[in-house]
């Protein structure tokens, strides 16, 4: 065999680096051997080509020349090669590593640093909230908890040119409460060249700026609501008002409101959309007797289009009597209840009026049709209860006996225990020994030295049981008399006081 060996110099290609002489050329690059041979290549002749890093065997046959190009394992068994063996390396243009070739010739490093994928996303925004209800501006305003889903989700809408690249990651960063700015940490990638991506991390900041919503515009201008309900009781206390208040706020009923108004007879509520009032109307008339009337005036008129535009208001008037109130039914009305008698005690008011017969020991409840059927008022209030004091008592084997009319239920929650008592009043315990005696239903509550609250009835001017007198006891037992801890009870001073503290008008406190 012949053997023909011919080395590559610089081919006419410098390098980026002055030439040290071609010595350092061949060190740098890979030896190219072509052999000629009139044979096909024994297999002793793949250690040469692995040592000379032979690329090719040229054989010359009689069919003519024959070119053998070994295997990647045949040349280097031992040393991981790429997939191609003939592939070239490039030098970045920028900072000299090698690399494969590209568009540009230029590295990843060089590339990242020289090409800002983040570039027209703005990195400070503005955020609108409502420092009265607490919500943001998304639009509409929406109410989001602080570094929860939904703020995220509204702070990356606020952020112009995210849809250019592909977010990858979005968190909070901490910040001071008071600061009023909202900082987010973002991830974003972009393909700026073919199968060529980079990735990115930079912060926006947002600031949070006060604004009034439509809806809290409205609580303070003037004219704005479309439907009032003015809720009255024509009497001289406001126990009936304040039950009323701590049923809406348990309900929250009082949420669609825009405004407020304590009027000195009752409130009134003012709501933006007919439905809101509506709908509180029923339920004020589901929770006490009540009847409501209904009036509109007309604000404007459009008559091409045939468009009108009222202010509806409902007034309703709650019945004036109460819980605890001696109150006189009506001949018409006794007939119906099935002959009970003149005077009766409300021992509960709800949707019903539940009465107690102190004489005929019976019970009755009355719905508000036939209240205002035959409306009655009370003749005996809380301001004419007298204290006594119990001097003895002895339980009585009278059953209490139930009726109800036919437009109502009966009254299964009073379970009442009829006893015999001996009273004295308060102003003459000790100074002398007068004495009443009575009969009450609450036998399973009082007991001997206990104080209680009655209606005197012997000295109560009322024209309408001026005949009746002889019929009637001297003493209505009322309740046994404890602390001032209900709403109601506290209600009855003077000064007003709410032990509860939950009001839907909040009390302002005057400057001094």
């Amino acid at each position: 065999f012949f053997f023909f060996f011919f080395f590559q110099a610089e081919d006419g290609i410098r390098d980026v680096e002055r030439s040290r002489g071609l010595g350092d050329v061949y060190k740098r690059q890979p030896k190219y051997v072509i052999c000629e041979c009139k044979l096909w290549p024994p297999k002793y002749l793949l250690k040469c080509i692995k040592k000379y890093h032979i690329i090719s065997l040229r054989m010359n046959t009689d069919q003519g020349r024959v070119i053998y190009e070994p295997k990647t394992e045949d040349l280097l068994p031992s040393v991981p090669l790429p997939a191609a063996s003939h592939a070239t390396f490039i030098k970045c243009c920028m900072c000299g590593t090698a690399i494969p070739p590209t568009a540009g010739n230029t590295c990843l490093q060089c590339l990242s640093s020289r090409t800002d994928i983040a570039e027209g996303i703005t990195k400070q925004a503005l955020l609108h909230l409502c420092k009265q209800c607490g919500r943001y501006l998304a639009p509409p305003w929406v109410t989001c908890e602080s570094e929860s889903k939904e703020l995220l989700a509204l702070c990356l809408k606020k952020i112009k040119g995210l849809n250019r690249v592909k977010v990858i990651d979005a968190a909070f960063i901490w910040t001071e409460p008071h600061s009023r700015k909202i900082k987010l940490k973002l991830t974003i990638q972009k393909e700026v060249r073919a199968q060529l991506v980079l990735q990115s991390t930079f912060t926006v900041e947002l600031s949070v700026e006060n604004m009034q919503c439509d809806e809290c515009k409205k609580t303070w201008t003037p004219h704005t609501w479309n439907s009032a309900v003015q809720l009255r009781q024509r009497v001289n206390h406001k126990r009936t008002i304040y039950y009323l208040e701590q049923i809406i706020l348990k309900h929250g009923m009082h949420s669609k409101t825009i405004n407020v108004k304590e009027m000195p007879d009752g409130i009134d509520f003012f709501f933006a959309n007919k439905s809101h009032a509506v709908i509180f109307n029923d339920f004020l008339h589901s929770q006490i007797i009540s009847k409501v009337r209904q009036s509109k005036q007309l604000v404007s008129a459009d008559l091409s289009s045939n468009n009108y535009n009222y202010k509806n208001t409902y007034y309703i008037e709650v019945a004036p009597v109460c819980r605890e109130d001696l109150v006189f039914i009506p001949p018409k009305l006794q007939k119906e209840l099935g002959g009970s008698s003149a005077i009766c005690l409300i021992s509960k008011m709800t949707s019903m009026i539940h009465l107690l017969d102190p004489i005929k020991r019976k019970t009755y409840s009355i719905d508000s049709e036939s209240y205002w059927s035959h409306e009655f008022k009370s003749i005996c209030t809380r301001e004419h209860l007298s204290e006594f004091i119990i001097i003895n008592i002895e339980p009585s084997d009278y059953k209490a006996a139930r009726m109800a009319t036919h437009t109502s239920r009966i009254d299964e929650s009073a379970n009442y225990s009829y006893a015999d008592v001996e009273l004295q009043r308060i102003s003459d315990f000790g100074v002398n020994d007068n004495r009443v005696f009575a009969t009450t239903h609450l036998g399973n509550v009082l007991k001997i030295d206990d104080r209680v609250l009655c209606y005197e009835i012997a000295s109560l001017n009322c024209q309408e049981i001026e005949g009746l007198t002889k019929e009637l006891p001297d003493l209505i037992i009322v309740k046994k008399k404890s602390c001032l801890l209900y709403t109601s009870d506290a209600a009855d001073d003077s000064l007003r006081v709410d032990l509860g503290g939950r009001r839907i008008i909040k009390k302002k406190k005057k400057k001094k």
